[in-house]
């Protein structure tokens, strides 16, 4: 525990990626260096004071207690109000900003998370009103809500004592993946109040309380939410194991009965959120595991056994599991047999997830897909607190949880930070262990970041660095021209385009960029020859028709601006800029009437277009039409 907290005060002061689980005050500003040292001292304070006994005087609130409701929702709504003032400020761990476009632009995607991804959208639906990021958000705090008020009973089914109820809250209250309930982008917040359900269900059928059929089922939701909960199969197998063997559980056909409701409840729901899995299935890419031997590709960044492998697993458990990282490290005994039932049912479900954990391919880098492997911390963390309570180790579960809630609070304060945040993730970017894909993937959404709040330069740079990661992706030499044209740099654009057309000349919308880059260079008899090229390819493209149009009104061939305009209408382009457009041809045509039913035409599709209200005045004036 204490080279655990000296380990983060010695990384604060400089990043240093290869142990990204403890250099997180290396980020945020000097105060949380401060108050991190001062935490620190007080732990050893009270390591001190309390020698070999603890005191549990501070204890003196019994939330279990009968006619304590109300304790517990004032602690549910101080966790409320925590995460939404710590909330996250940006969105780049994860597949966040992909997120919240979609959901933005209503996709409708089959992922691994399928009845995730189905209940975000409804909430989407729902909230009329309500942007894709305060939907997120909110499903973030929610799910935190959830969390906190299973806490309690959680820790009630796994101690009679209040002393031992308090630490297993402790524990629950302290874990890294609490970051996922502060206002955290991404479908797996409710994962894990959702598991924690779960595992309170079979305490609960140790004690005689719930049935088998009940967890199965409950199971088969998770599992549907998110196919990761497919790991906690063995546990419900082990489960019905102990129930058996305590009596109670009886018979074979309820344990069968119980253990295949599951699968039936699993296809309903899938086929109920309209769930094709045969073409799920079939459309499954190969590369999720990392390979043993074979030399890994684009999407993977080392062997199953490599160093950088298991260091950034080594990381991933310090981050999400810090209290069940120090119980392993620092609690004498903890793996020793005689275990509990209750610990026996509690490592099943921590152990397969670990070992996912373990096999599993995080194409876009651990330390980005931290979320998703942060998922066996949650039963790992209960059996820590388990091993703890059953060795008598309760002056040493009091110092782990402490030293875990400065972690956690040093985690969560980075994210809370945009520019820690934006910080550490590009230092991850630049000496993290990535795959290519990984790595070029993660500057492309740095330089998205960048481009949203104007930060063109720096966005620029994050794109050359993703073309470098990926210099066979086309798309990302086309966003680099795109940014340099943003940035009033034409020739530069044209060059990019030029050299990504030598590999690929048969891509329509970069002859049609390049066209518009070429018209920037007043070039427009080559602007106007890139464009008809994109139609050749693609010639139902109704934008690339409207790009021409421009090109020809600006070259002054307004007759045959005015035909692409009419095509470009023909095949669905909308918007006042073309009928504004329109207009200016008709002008330059001295169809004075036909200017003005264009200036009409692009005020009807928006009253407050104000270059069509100033040209329409003015042409008013000047040919006294009325």
């Amino acid at each position: 525990m204490g080279l655990f907290l000296l380990g983060h005060l010695g990384l604060g002061w400089r990043a240093f990626p290869m142990l990204w689980g403890l250099d997180l005050l290396a980020y945020g500003p000097v105060g949380h260096l401060a108050l991190f040292a001062l935490g620190t001292i007080g732990l050893w304070g009270i390591w001190r004071r309390q020698g070999r006994a603890v005191g549990w005087q501070w204890a003196a609130v019994d939330p279990w207690g009968l006619g304590w409701w109300g304790v517990r929702l004032v602690a549910v709504g101080v966790g409320l109000i925590f995460f939404i003032f710590w909330r996250s400020q940006v969105h780049l761990l994860g597949d966040g900003y992909l997120m919240l476009r979609e959901l933005a632009m209503l996709v409708n995607r089959t992922g691994n998370e399928p009845l995730a991804l189905w209940l975000v959208a409804k909430l989407y639906e729902f909230g009329a009103g309500f942007g894709a990021e305060a939907v997120y958000r909110s499903y973030s705090y929610a799910a935190g809500v959830g969390y906190l008020l299973l806490a309690f009973p959680t820790a009630a089914a796994l101690s009679d004592a209040k002393e031992g109820r308090w630490l297993v809250l402790g524990f629950l209250l302290t874990a890294g993946y609490i970051q996922v309930f502060c206002g955290y982008v991404e479908t797996y917040p409710l994962l894990f109040p959702g598991v924690l359900l779960y595992l309170l269900a079979g305490l609960y059928l140790l004690r005689k309380r719930w049935p088998l059929w009940v967890l199965s089922g409950g199971l088969a939701v998770l599992m549907t939410y998110h196919f990761i909960a497919i790991t906690l199969g063995p546990s419900l197998v082990v489960l019905a194991w102990l129930g058996w063997r305590r009596g109670h559980v009886a018979g074979w056909a309820s344990v069968m009965g119980g253990l295949a409701l599951g699968p039936v409840i699993a296809l309903l729901i899938l086929y109920s959120v309209g769930v094709d899995l045969f073409a799920y299935a079939t459309g499954l890419r190969g590369g999720h595991l990392l390979p043993l031997w074979a030399t890994p590709d684009s999407s993977q960044a080392y062997r199953l056994l490599s160093p950088e492998h298991l260091l950034d697993l080594a990381n991933q458990q310090m981050l999400a599991a810090p209290a069940v990282v120090m119980v392993l490290l620092g609690v004498r005994g903890a793996l020793r047999r005689g275990w509990s039932d209750e610990r026996i049912f509690l490592g099943a479900a921590g152990l397969m997830p670990l070992l996912f954990t373990l096999l599993a391919n995080p194409e876009i880098g651990v330390f980005r897909d931290w979320d998703v492997l942060a998922f066996p911390a949650l039963p790992l963390g209960l059996w820590a607190a388990c091993a703890v309570l059953e060795k008598g180790g309760a002056r040493q579960g009091v110092l782990v949880c402490g030293a875990a809630a400065l972690h956690t609070l040093a985690w969560i304060g980075v994210n809370a930070d945009e520019s820690a945040a934006v910080g550490r993730f590009a230092v991850m970017l630049e000496q993290g262990h990535l795959s290519r894909h990984g790595r070029a993937y993660g500057w492309e959404t740095l330089g998205s970041y960048y481009r949203q709040r104007g930060q063109r330069e720096e966005a620029l740079r994050a794109f050359v660095q993703a073309a470098e990661a990926d210099p066979h992706n086309l798309r990302r030499r086309e966003t680099i021209a795109r940014e340099q044209l943003a940035l009033g740099r034409p020739d530069e654009a044209g060059r990019v385009l030029e050299e990504a057309l030598e590999l690929e000349e048969e891509t329509p919308h970069l002859w049609d960029l390049l066209g518009t880059v070429y018209a920037a260079q007043e070039r427009y008899t080559e602007s106007i020859s890139a464009h008809r090229r994109a139609l050749a390819l693609q010639g139902r493209d109704g934008i690339y028709w409207y790009n021409l149009a421009n090109i020809h009104l600006r070259s002054g061939s307004a007759d045959e601006a005015l035909a692409a305009y009419d095509r470009a209408m023909d095949l669905g382009v909308r918007g006042p800029e073309l009928r504004y457009n329109a207009g200016l041809a008709h002008e330059a045509r001295g169809e004075w009437q036909a200017a003005r039913v264009s200036y009409e035409a692009a005020l009807g599709i928006d009253s407050a277009y104000a270059p069509a209200q100033l040209r329409l005045e003015q042409l008013r004036e000047k040919s006294g039409v009325k």
